[in-house]
């Protein structure tokens, strides 16, 4: 908004003084000068005589005014003027003089010489002031009248999930579509807005932490212009200022914002404290960032359990992205969405740290290649939200969708048909989340004789959803269509058919649009009415068993880019089924707490570890074995060749065999010695000495070993 500010000056070079600081301030509309109080009074009547809002906001009057003294003047503008801002200028800035400036209406004094800071500071005081009073008194529209802008929350579930990342590049997507952006920083000790940007700021969130009425004057002045065009309201540089924004200040600062700008958003970090709390509270979407790793999903469980806890947030009005997905990831986001109860978002994020190494390190997070997967997805992301649509976010993945409202939105397609995104939790059979890229059947486009687009002749789409084919009630980009599945001879299930797709179409030859990326034929023709086997009624107890697989979304295809899959026909436990045989027993996935366990199907590692663990014990047993024998040898060899000595040397006392027996067992340890037989001879003028070991078992015992090892050695017989 633009403030008009009326100097009331009689010395000409006061006037040119006061002039010329005032064409610098940004958004002010100087008025020429006036040169004695008469006629400025004229001036304002003239100007009241329309509204309100003709007359100038501020009015500098100068201490030297004639004929009527400056406070007289001021005291005669406020009565007859109350929606004006009245400053006076004068070289006298004792207590005395400001008290009577004040008590004579005055909204702030200057000090001669004028300085540009207080000239700005006191401006825009009297202007903010100004603008209050016209509004209670009608002659400008209320800023925060009608809806205002979106706000967006994003918070991790831990640190280093990249939620700093997905907030700007959510803010970038909103600013490229053509909307008015704020970015604001509510890590208020540890925030990384400005690194990720490369800002270099004097303004923060805590400047306005004090402020009990947060003009736009005010606003403009605590925010960063970026060259992208966000407007940036950055945490402190000194963390400790960040307990000065309180839940009071933030909630004012978000409808400030939200007056302000279409879409605001807001990096709430990982710590909750009163200031993110009330962002979270307030927001229209809450989105919680975490990895698919089983210590950033426990984090984002009890994230969201606090939330529930303390009122802040119910968990199916947020909605969970995972990021650094790849095709190794054995936590797949079907299962995150049942951990942490609530929607996961279809798209998701890869790993590919590379992508992003060059344009972090540089701070120029905003300069990230159009091409790339993590900046495609994050904006096909922001599309899911309603920040951006596909024909704006150009470089997105042209997946994106448009809507309102509080968490999930209600989007639209290229093709201009609605598509249901992010359902909240529970909303799908048996309270499920839906896995990425997958929608329940809607029955819009259900075919006669069926229910929920399933297969004819069946009710609530339960075959087709069972046999992977995709419901026809589908609709909007991405989102496929299937004929439904007329039953084989004999009952039969049908074979799953292949159309050819029509290229630069993205559809078959039938007119079917294909399977988007990450997308699973085997999600889209679930019923909301049918129940299924394993279903108790319970989000937390139903088992999908058609949510676990075990191949990433991201799994490489020959058709297709790295990021990308597309499955066709039955998969899960369906896939290899051999029709007429009952299928695999539920399998029930909690733990021992009752809560569904992180693992999964991943508990048959541990099986598999627990069956191999005898056979590495058993390998260990007969090694340690093996080292036993070969200290045996060791042992016969010595006792030996020292029998064989100790008998050539009592030889001439005539006890030779005695004493070879005696030097053979003498360094024996008890267990070989007890297991030993020695045997010493003469043969000619040679003694010879036979020393027979056993080894002994490693397991004591487990029986004995069926062979002995043999130590011989001889010596000359002496003299």
């Amino acid at each position: 908004m633009v403030t008009r500010i009326q100097p009331a000056v009689s010395d000409p070079e006061a006037a040119r003084s006061v002039g010329g600081l005032l064409s610098q301030l940004p958004d002010s509309e100087p008025v020429p000068a006036v040169v004695d109080s008469t006629q400025l009074l004229d001036s304002l009547a003239r100007l009241a005589e329309g509204t309100v809002a003709d007359l100038p906001e501020v009015v500098l009057v100068h201490e030297l005014i004639r004929p009527m003294p400056a406070l007289e003047l001021i005291r005669e503008i406020a009565l007859r003027f109350p929606a004006v801002g009245v400053v006076l200028i004068t070289r006298d800035t004792s207590q005395p003089l400001y008290s009577a400036a004040m008590d004579a209406g005055a909204r702030g004094v200057l000090g001669l010489p004028l300085s540009y800071d207080d000239l700005a500071a006191r401006v825009g005081a009297a202007a903010s002031w100004a603008v209050g009073v016209r509004k209670h008194l009608g002659g400008i529209p209320d800023e925060t009248a009608g809806p205002g802008g979106t706000v967006v929350a994003v918070t991790g579930a831990k640190g280093g999930v990249g939620t700093t990342l997905t907030a700007v590049q959510l803010a970038l997507a909103a600013q490229a579509s053509g909307r008015g952006t704020a970015l604001v920083d509510m890590d208020l000790q540890s925030g990384d807005v400005a690194s990720y940007l490369d800002v270099q700021f004097r303004r923060s969130a805590a400047d306005l932490a004090g402020i009990a009425d947060i003009s736009a004057r005010v606003l403009q002045d605590a925010l960063f212009a970026h060259e992208s065009g966000l407007g940036l309201l950055l945490a402190p540089g000194e963390g400790e200022r960040g307990e000065e924004v309180d839940d009071r200040a933030a909630r004012q600062i978000i409808a400030a914002l939200r007056a302000r700008y279409d879409i605001v958003v807001i990096d709430c970090g990982t710590q909750l404290n009163a200031a993110n709390a009330a962002a979270i509270e307030t927001s229209d979407s809450a989105v919680l960032v975490t990895t698919p790793d089983v210590v950033a999903v426990r984090a984002a469980k009890r994230m969201v359990r606090m939330w529930d806890r303390l009122q802040i947030r119910k968990a199916e009005e947020t909605v969970t992205l995972v990021n650094r997905i790849s095709k190794f990831t054995e936590i797949q986001p079907p299962l995150i969405a049942r951990i942490v109860g609530t929607p996961v978002a279809g798209t998701t994020i890869p790993a590919n740290y590379k992508e992003l190494q060059s344009a972090v390190d540089a701070g120029r997070i905003q300069d990230l290649e159009a091409r790339g997967s993590v900046k495609q997805a994050l904006w096909s992301f922001a599309g899911e939200l309603g920040l951006s649509t596909a024909a704006e976010a150009s470089s997105g993945t042209g997946r994106h969708s448009k809507g309102g409202g509080r968490g999930a939105r209600a989007a639209k397609g290229q093709a201009g048909q609605p598509k249901q995104v992010l359902p909240p939790a529970g909303s799908g059979p048996g309270g499920r989340a839906l896995p990425p890229g997958g929608a329940p059947g809607t029955g819009s486009g259900a075919q006669p004789g069926t229910a929920s687009g399933g297969q004819a002749g069946t009710a609530s789409g339960g075959q087709a959803g069972r046999q992977g084919q995709a419901a026809p009630g589908q609709s909007g980009p991405g989102a496929p269509r299937a004929a439904a599945a007329r039953p084989g001879p004999g009952g039969m299930p049908p074979r799953p058919r292949h159309a050819p797709a029509s290229a630069g179409t993205g559809r078959d030859a039938a007119g079917r649009q294909a399977l988007p990326p990450g997308a699973s034929s085997r999600t889209l023709g679930a019923s909301h009415d049918a129940p299924r086997a394993g279903d108790h009624g319970d989000p937390d107890l139903d088992v999908d068993h058609r949510d676990r697989d075990h191949r990433s979304p991201l799994e490489h295809n020959s058709a297709a880019p790295f990021h990308t899959r597309t499955r066709v026909g039955p998969v899960g436990p369906e896939a290899g089924r051999v029709p007429g045989r009952p299928a695999a027993p539920p399998v029930d996935d909690l733990d021992d707490e009752g809560e569904t366990s992180v693992w999964g199907e991943r508990g048959a590692v541990t099986l598999e570890f627990a069956g191999m663990a005898p056979v590495v014990l058993a390998v260990l047993a007969v090694l340690w074995q093996c080292v036993l024998v070969g200290y045996t040898f060791s042992l016969a060899g010595n006792a030996a060749d020292e029998a064989a000595r100790a008998a050539t040397a009592a030889a001439s006392t005539g006890d030779a065999e005695g004493a070879c027996e005696s030097a053979a067992t003498k360094h024996l340890p008890d267990e070989w010695r007890d297991n030993s037989a020695v045997s010493c001879n003469l043969d000619g003028h040679l003694w010879k000495a036979d020393v027979d070991l056993s080894a002994p078992v490693l397991f004591p015992g487990a029986g004995k070993l069926p062979f002995s090892v043999t130590g011989t050695a001889g010596a000359a017989e002496e003299g």
